[in-house]
């Protein structure tokens, strides 16, 4: 329980931090509507989290109709607790997010196909807007290490659709096989970027047949980095943004969410909960303590500024929800074979709740900026 007010208390502090800090002058962000009746994905993600009130309304829980990857199952441990009480609340008050219970975000969805294309956390949003979509118990899925099997949702009846894309650095291959019906495609890329400070082998990411690439063993720690290493995060985000215009076509949505905050300097592989961060960091060029992840958001503002891509830019809103992963929630989970710690500090918690997780605030953010 004192963890629990501890890192609540914590994410009120940064909160203050990021509005207080002032940023570099290289530091980009997404740009604010000029309408004032509007509200662009820059304005409802430019906010804080605070504790929820009535005008907020209730949780949507859809927990008793949903089946969640067992490692980010955080219903035991995060539902009714201080964490769970906060809601992300813009800056701007005509652009306070609206509720959407499951009538409303089914009308919402009519006639969309939606995407969610990329990393892991690209699989931790669909599953929310997957079950906050639910109207009834899902079928039993089966499991393999904890991880569910099928992911994706049709809804004939509204000629709509919730898909997951799986490609882990955005791959050509992976981008020609985009459905063409896709109306809206939610991209996202993060944490895979940054190989040996994450601790991943060459062959988990680019397979044990490919040759290690010359990048492989450049220095990614704080505070530089190596410069070509930059440049080369740089080129391929380059890539990626012309090979999405020129294959996407135009009758699709682009929504880019932006690199989100990981807190796993400290908690990863164990049982405990994970880093806040300081003020400086926030603030720096290197939030999460790797620079990549800084590098990797400074490259996809840049080159999707004044293109159709649409970006969510998420980095500040995470920055302040350590609580928020999985690590000091689930403790262990039974598989088949073993008993596993659940360590994670990079992904978020699933709970079947559409509104204080931070992929629930996510997709709330997406319903606002689509209906």
């Amino acid at each position: 329980m004192l963890w629990g007010v501890s890192l609540f208390a914590a994410a009120f502090t940064m909160v203050a931090a990021l509005a207080s800090h002032a940023k570099p002058e290289a530091y980009f962000r997404t740009e604010l509507s000029t309408t004032p009746s509007s509200c662009g994905l820059a304005d409802l993600t430019r906010g804080s989290w605070q504790v929820s009130t009535a005008a907020d309304g209730p949780a949507l829980v859809q927990k008793a109709f949903c089946q969640v990857d067992k490692r980010q199952d955080c219903a035991t441990g995060l539902v009714d607790s201080e964490s769970d009480k906060l809601v992300w609340r813009p800056d701007r008050e005509a652009c306070r997010l609206r509720t959407f219970d499951t009538p409303k975000i089914l009308g919402c969805l009519k006639h969309k196909h939606i995407v969610f294309f990329g990393d892991s956390l690209a699989r931790n949003t669909q599953q929310s807007l997957q079950c906050m979509a639910m109207e009834a118990a899902e079928t039993p899925q089966p499991f393999t290490d904890g991880y569910k099997l099928e992911y994706n949702t049709v809804l004939p009846s509204r000629n709509a659709s919730i898909r997951l894309l799986t490609s882990r650095l955005l791959a050509s291959a992976d981008i020609a096989a985009i459905p063409h019906d896709t109306t809206h495609l939610v991209v996202s890329t993060g944490s895979w970027w940054g190989p040996v400070a994450m601790g991943f082998s060459k062959d988990a990411i680019l397979g044990p047949e490919a040759p290690t690439p010359v990048w492989w063993a450049w220095d990614w720690v704080f505070p530089g980095g190596n410069a070509e290493a930059r440049q080369w995060v740089d080129r391929r985000v380059q890539g990626i943004v012309q090979e999405l215009l020129r294959v996407i076509p135009q009758h699709t949505t682009i929504i880019w969410r932006t690199p989100d905050t990981t807190h796993v300097s400290a908690g990863r592989g164990e049982v405990t909960g994970c880093a806040p961060m300081s003020a400086d960091e926030i603030a720096s060029e290197s939030p999460a303590y790797h620079p990549v992840v800084r590098w990797l958001h400074y490259s996809v503002l840049r080159h999707t500024a004044g293109t159709r891509i649409h970006v969510m830019d998420v980095l500040e809103m995470t920055a302040a929800r350590p609580d928020a992963h999985p690590s000091g929630h689930i403790g262990w989970i039974e598989l088949a074979d073993k008993r596993i710690p659940v360590g994670d500090c990079m992904h978020w918690c699933l709970t079947g709740v559409g509104r204080s997780g931070v992929p629930d605030t996510w997709n709330q953010v997406l319903l606002n900026y689509l209906c």
